[in-house]
Order: C-alpha cells, then structure tokens, then sequence
C-alpha cells in the first residue's frame, strides 16, 4: 500500500514537467508517427522519424541532427536524438474556462493552473484560467466566461452564497457547470452535476488522528488562511471531532499574500503557550509554521497540507506528518470530466441522462507522508531527476 502510495505521489510529482518534456504535436489525418532506425556498416544505429499523411501513407524521414547510437554504447541506458519539429495537430473542439479563488501569491494553485494548462491541451480544450481570493471578482469572471459563450466552466467554490447567482447565470446561458476544490457540501444544492475535490474531512481526521497517537496533547491550532472558505473550515470541523488531546482553536491569518504577517500571526499565538500541535493547510504556510514554532520556542508539532516541500521539511525533522493536497488530480480529473460532459452533450445525450445521480462527488483521500513515506518519496523523485540528466 505504501509503495503504491509512493508511486502516486511520484507520478503527480513529475507529471507535469514530465508530460511536457514527452508531448508531442503530430499532424495528418491520422494523427501518427513511426520510429525508423537503420544499422550502420559501423555498427551504429541511426534514428528518424516519420509523420502520417492524409492520403494513408508515411512522410519523409526526418533525421535529428543527434540521430546516432554509437555501436559501442552501453547497456541499459536510454539515450535522446535532438529535438525536431513536426505538424501541428488539430484544434480543439470544445472551450471552457477554469475559475479558482487563489491569488499568485499561492503555490498551490499555481500547480493547480500549470496542470490544467498541460492537461487541457493534452485532451483538446481550449481553456481560458481565471482566478481571484475576490469573492466578487470570482463571481464576475464566471458571468464573463457565460458571456464569452464558452461550453463548460469548472469553478471552486469557496463560498456558495458569494458565486451562487454567477453559477445559475452560467447554467441559465446553456453552459456546463462543474465545480471542483472547496464547495463539495455545496454541490448539490447549486445544481452541478459532478464535483472533485481532495477529501476535506479526511485531511483532519487524519491530522487529529496523528497528532493523537504522537501523544499530543493540549490545543491544537487549525490555521486558516482564507476567510469564509467552507472547505478549509470542514478540515477544521474534522480535526476537531477527531483530536483527543485537547482544544481545537481557529486561527485567521494573513495567508499566503503575506508571509511575514502570517508567520509572526502564529509565531503570537504559539508563545501565549498552551500549544501542542498545529496544522497548516496551505503548503506555502509550511515553511512559515516551522519559523514560527523556532521564533516562538515552542515544542508544538506541525502537521502541514503539501507534498514535496513537506516531505522534505517531514525528513528534516521539523515537520512530524505531511498531507498530501493532490493539486494534480483535482485539475486533471475535473478537466477531463468536463471533456467528457461536453463530449457527450455533442453526441445528443441530455444533461439527464449523461448525469448517474443529481451530483456525483468525487473526493480523493490524502496520503499522510511520515519520515518513512517522506524519504521513500524524495528517494524516488531524487533518482527520476538523476535517470532524467544521465539520459
């Protein structure tokens, strides 16, 4: 299960650059390429590539300019030719928008919109990404995206009565409205057929289940660094049915717009005393926690949303459990269930009929990375980057 687990984390790790380093556009009707190699009286093999054309027959050979294995390379090493450029591939046939109430400031939505950006191209959308911590703002690019005539948009929702009337307008103007992120209570009542999310209680009855058998005890801090977000706030409710040690407190800071506030916000409360652990549910407020139990000479332990950053912080002992957040699965997954929406509205399947129930919620369970699974997962990701540079 563990080594599984590994695996997941490591793939979405590297997907993105991954994926962009492999992908290639091809062009012609068939949409192919081949691979020819020929032998060299020296022994070597030389390498080209050849593109489909519409007429069902094979283009030229195009050589890379490094297109050689010499006949003396060793065994079990994978070797790259240079790159070379080839037709484009057809357009994409639906458009959609991408709407998050993150700022630039936030890495993790910043993974989130370099995903979706990969992956929209990867599946043929054309996708518009917009993004606001506005409630009001979010609520007016979901009314422009309407507007644009786009088919599908997939907005978080972090609070369902600030975007209620923008998502209605949407759906009122014949657009595909998914919902992904926080808003999962939410979903059903706001009429969208299929919501993705990381699974926000999990995160915090995993964290309180953790922080207990680590024999915490006193009070916990759940640090919130958005206001009235009702995904942040189930973690929270979560830790606090699970946490037996003692009190569960919420503390509002500045978030991720501003570190330095943040950071001396919790390092205040952490000198007041009292304080047995905390949780950090933004991966960008993790090397902030950890400055802020130094600065405050406290003994809290930190359990801290995040993945490679937090398993790094996890092994270097400054952090005792990491929670992976999954920014990857939730851009790809509610991306492609869009694709699949709007695939199926084109072959004349009703809204009724493509949707299994009233809202489908699709919820990924966080993996907890401790200094085991932490040092497993950075060996792994360690040795693809050193396999990636030797080949």
């Amino acid at each position: 299960m563990l080594k599984n687990a590994i695996l997941i984390l490591l793939g979405a790790a590297i997907g993105a650059a991954a994926v962009g380093a492999i992908a290639s556009q091809v062009g012609g009707d068939r949409n192919e390429v081949r691979i020819s190699v020929q032998k060299l009286d020296s022994g070597a093999v030389a390498v080209a590539l050849q593109e489909a054309d519409a007429e069902g027959g094979w283009g030229e050979r195009v050589r890379p300019e490094l297109n050689r294995l010499p006949a003396d390379a060793p065994t079990g090493r994978w070797f790259s030719s240079s790159a070379i450029e080839i037709g484009e591939a057809p357009g994409p046939r639906h458009t959609a928008c991408l709407v998050h109430h993150g700022s630039n400031a936030d890495e993790f939505w910043l993974a989130v919109t370099r995903n979706a950006f990969i992956s929209s191209r990867n599946i043929g959308l054309e996708l518009t990404i917009t993004g606001s911590p506005d409630r009001a703002a979010q609520a007016q690019m979901i009314r422009d995206c309407a507007d644009q005539g786009v088919g599908g948009i997939a907005t978080s929702v972090p609070d369902a009565d600030a975007l209620r009337d923008a998502i209605r307008y949407a759906q009122d103007a014949g657009v595909v409205v998914l919902t992904y992120n926080s808003g999962r209570l939410d979903a059903e009542s706001l009429g969208v057929p299929i919501h993705v999310s990381l699974d926000e209680a999990a995160v915090g009855r995993r964290a309180g289940e953790e922080f207990n058998e680590a024999g915490v005890a006193g009070t916990v801090l759940c640090v919130l660094h958005e206001p009235a977000n009702a995904g942040l706030e189930e973690r929270c409710d979560a830790l606090e049915t699970a946490y037996a040690g003692g009190e569960v407190e919420r503390l509002g800071i500045s978030g991720v717009a501003d570190i330095e506030e943040s950071t001396a916000q919790m390092a205040e409360r952490l000198q007041q005393g009292d304080i047995g652990g905390l949780l950090t549910l933004n991966s960008a407020l993790m090397d902030p926690s950890v400055a802020a139990v130094a600065t405050a000479g406290s003994d809290a332990k930190i359990a801290a949303v995040g993945v490679l950053d937090a398993a790094q912080q996890v092994v270097a002992g400054n952090v005792f459990i990491a929670l992976t957040d999954q920014p990857w699965f939730q851009s790809d997954y509610i991306l492609a269930s869009l694709k699949n929406y709007l695939g199926a509205l084109d072959l004349g399947l009703t809204a009724a009929g493509i949707a299994i129930s009233p809202t489908t919620l699709v919820a990924v369970e966080p993996i907890v990375l401790d200094f085991k699974a932490s040092k497993d997962f950075l060996d792994a990701f360690n040795n693809f980057l050193a396999e990636l540079a030797g080949g």
